[in-house]
């Protein structure tokens, strides 16, 4: 019953609001990494919970959201008149011969559950239904089909806004020092259930690498605010998402 009640509460945590969010979250991360009392109380209150927008379930739509308020650039232009840049691996260019690397422009991670998962995050914020491409770069930052070196390299290139990938892989760059962390100003947590309905919450490994990454983030960052989105594919507003049965049914209630 209790193990139960934790994944109905990791499964809901995308619908609450950003002070109910916060003692859930918090007294997870605190049990994850047994943190002293000065240490969750210095990381309470450099966390600013924000939630996704109540009126749209995607990922471009929470990160769009996002550079309204300040934490992102925002739309760049229509198709085709944008520059492609190479999103990394095979064929990226690191800084070589003891080049100094560029100033970092990382400015988001968005953490999810699987490479999988992640794969598909980096194709949904590409473009918006209009044509209209976000004014950001992203690091593919998860083990499929890519190796952390190559992460590494494009990752010191400095032209990355935003860097999508799995707990283990981001927390393994960071520990490393390849990924800036000192200048990020969100990180999205994808909480979306999976077909067996956990998230990322509810898996041991998952769930501790999350948390050093975060707890590692915020000892980088000073005593600057971080936000922190916990987005699910299910986070609209209830009112939202009954809409649409309320259109096909007939006769009322």
């Amino acid at each position: 019953p209790a193990k139960k009640q934790r994944r109905e509460q990791s499964q809901a945590i995308a619908t609450l609001s950003p002070d109910e969010q916060r003692p859930m979250f918090m007294s997870r991360m605190t049990e994850c990494l047994a943190l002293e009392t000065e240490a969750t109380t210095q990381a309470n209150d450099q966390i600013d919970f924000v939630s996704q927008p109540a009126d749209s379930d995607s990922l471009l739509s929470t990160l769009l959201d996002l550079s309204e308020k300040g934490a992102l650039p925002g739309l760049r232009g229509t198709i085709s008149n944008i520059k492609k840049v190479p999103s990394g691996g095979k064929g990226s260019k690191g800084g070589k011969g003891g080049a100094k690397a560029p100033a970092s422009k990382l400015r988001s991670v968005v953490i999810s559950s699987s490479a999988a998962r992640s794969a598909a995050q980096c194709g949904s914020i590409r473009y918006t239904e209009g044509g209209k491409a976000p004014d950001w770069n992203i690091a593919k930052l998860f083990a499929k089909h890519m190796k952390m070196s190559d992460q590494t390299d494009f990752l010191q290139r400095g032209i990355a806004t935003v860097g999508v990938g799995t707990a283990g892989r981001v927390l393994a760059l960071g520990q490393s020092g390849a990924l800036p962390m000192g200048d990020l100003e969100s990180i999205v947590i994808d909480v979306t259930p999976t077909v067996k309905g956990l998230t990322i919450l509810d898996d041991p490994a998952s769930n501790k690498e999350l948390m050093e990454f975060l707890a590692l983030t915020l000892s980088k960052r000073g005593t600057n605010f971080l936000k922190v989105v916990l987005y699910s594919d299910d986070g609209a507003s209830a009112a939202v998402k009954t809409q649409p049965k309320a259109k096909k049914a007939k006769g009322g209630n």
